[in-house]
């Protein structure tokens, strides 16, 4: 016979009748996948199993995943681990439903991840404690209202559904449970950033005894107007809409942070130190958006960071593909038509130029090249690195680029020349970071640079232009180090002496510089 395990916080349900309830209240209308937490020895499973739905389970007890296999076969969907520890977004590429018997011991912290992922999960049917599911319906002015009561009922239309006696369960737990239902409003919450909502919520209901005024103190500044009237109310005492509102105003100075990678944030060996990562994390709590602006492609930069890298955005190829950090997914790209790709690499070629042409976003770490009579070492060496990846060129020009890099031992009016011929196109050029001193030229699609990239992230984020922050090295910054204000353009000390005259200089990327400026500038530490 199973024992319940108590530091899993296993009680199972032993009553058919309520198995059945607790799976036809799960609506399920447009028949999307089903995501069973928890199923332990699966009396909600066998009534799941007779509804017409791609079913799966994640169980973290091994003891169960044997016990389910053996009952339902092999063929279930099963998966063993931890819920609190998986990636949804990589088992789900789109929606799907949850329904489960939450553990009590971690319910809480399974509505915490389902907020995290309210975009794919439009409707959540669970069983938990009668006390947390009481709190999660509660009203405002209530003294059960608190951090889950505002954010899933921002989300989420509640449902307080039934409530199940202690006596259905083995073993039986000492206090009585309830159902509730989650459904997704249609409609998203007016326009205001998750993670700043999130972080004011819970850092007023820390302190639910004392005045918005004293609990929010940590997030307030001097632009932030406390004689407002909500400052003298307590947490309980606001809607989930009073908090939206109340974000907005604390976050109406939303900031941004933008850094070049290569010889900027990342000393010469391409690494990041422990310092400035643990800075970039900082800023985070403070919710400032975290932004690296790189020549890289993604592949490139993936390379050399790990996944959990803490950034918000990776705006990579100079502007050429927008990345969200965070799910994962790219959400801007941008490439060079087949009338230009061909006329660009036939001029290229007819001028005797080392030059890669690559393909475009997503593959556009992939390229062709052409060389000269004589390729110069940066550009073989170059070649040699993609090569070392498994990356092996392909043999014709493609149809459609990303982009070209045009690789000269010396620039001699080279860029000047490639943009006069190609004035619909964006030129810039930058030192290689191989070499340190051959000068690479990319010639991108129209209006395209770090720039544009770092824009399109304002308008989504909602940022204003002069809480925006860059720091660069070289001279395909330039054109981010323009688009911020003077006062907010940074170049490191290692940078060419001819573009330092105009942007404010910060110790090297040897010295950590942007984390000297991390900290002046934001105040972490």
């Amino acid at each position: 016979m199973i024992k319940a395990k108590k530091h899993l916080g296993q009680h199972f349900l032993a009553d058919k009748n309520i198995a059945i309830k607790i799976v036809d209240s799960l609506q399920n209308l447009r028949g999307l996948p089903v995501l069973e937490v928890g199923p332990g020895t699966g009396v909600l499973t066998t009534e799941l199993v007779k509804k017409d739905f791609d079913l799966n389970l994640v169980e973290i007890d091994t003891d169960m995943v044997c016990l389910l296999k053996e009952k339902f076969g092999k063929e279930l969907n099963l998966i063993n681990a931890d819920f609190l520890k998986i990636d949804l977004k990589k088992i789900f590429s789109s929606e799907f439903c949850i329904i489960g018997n939450f553990p009590y011991n971690i319910s809480s912290q399974i509505f915490f991840k389902t907020l995290d992922n309210v975009e794919l999960i439009p409707e959540l049917v669970c069983m938990i404690q009668k006390e947390v599911a009481e709190r999660i319906a509660s009203k405002h002015g209530n003294k059960t209202y608190g951090i889950l009561s505002v954010l899933l009922q921002l989300f989420y239309k509640i449902e307080y559904l039934f409530v199940v006696n202690e006596n259905v369960f083995i073993p039986p737990p000492k206090v009585k449970s309830s159902v509730i239902r989650l459904t997704r409003y249609c409609t998203e919450i007016e326009v205001v950033d998750k993670k700043q909502l999130f972080l004011v919520v819970k850092t007023a209901f820390n302190q639910r005894r004392k005045t918005l005024r004293n609990s929010l103190k940590p997030l307030l500044n001097e632009k932030v107007d406390t004689t407002n009237k909500v400052f003298n109310l307590r947490p309980e005492q606001l809607s989930p809409e009073d908090f939206v509102s109340l974000t907005k105003m604390i976050f109406k100075d939303k900031k941004m942070f933008v850094s070049d990678f290569d010889g900027t944030i990342a000393n010469n060996s391409s690494v990041v130190s422990e310092n400035t990562i643990n800075l970039l994390k900082k800023l985070e709590e403070i919710s400032v958006l975290r932004v690296i602006a790189t020549g890289r492609s993604l592949f490139s930069f993936t390379t050399v960071v790990k996944q959990d890298f803490p950034i918000d955005y990776l705006v990579f190829s100079s502007g050429i593909g927008i990345y969200d950090w965070k799910t994962k997914k790219i959400i801007q790209s941008s490439c060079i038509g087949s009338e230009q790709t061909k006329k660009v690499y036939d001029y290229l070629v007819e001028n005797n130029y080392d030059f890669m042409v690559q393909l475009p976003v997503p593959d556009n770490h992939y390229f062709h090249h052409f060389s000269s009579d004589c390729p110069s070492s940066d550009f073989l060496t170059r070649v040699k690195f993609y090569e070392t990846k498994g990356l092996e060129p392909i043999s014709e020009c493609p149809e459609t680029a990303s982009q070209f890099v045009v690789i000269c031992s010396e620039e001699n009016g080279q860029m000047e020349k490639i943009s006069k011929k190609f004035p619909d196109l964006k030129v810039v050029k930058a030192t290689s970071p191989l070499d340190n001193k051959s000068i690479w030229i990319e010639i991108l699609p129209y209006q395209i640079s770090k720039a544009s990239g770092i824009e399109f992230i304002r308008q989504l984020e909602n940022i204003e232009h002069e809480n925006i922050v860059t720091v660069g090295n070289d001279y395909y910054d330039l054109d981010m180090l323009n688009y911020s204000l003077k006062e907010n353009s940074y170049l490191v000390e290692n940078s060419p002496d001819e573009i330092k005259d105009n942007f404010n200089i910060i110790a090297s990327n040897e010295n950590e510089g942007v984390a000297k400026l991390l900290q002046r500038i934001y105040s972490v530490n």
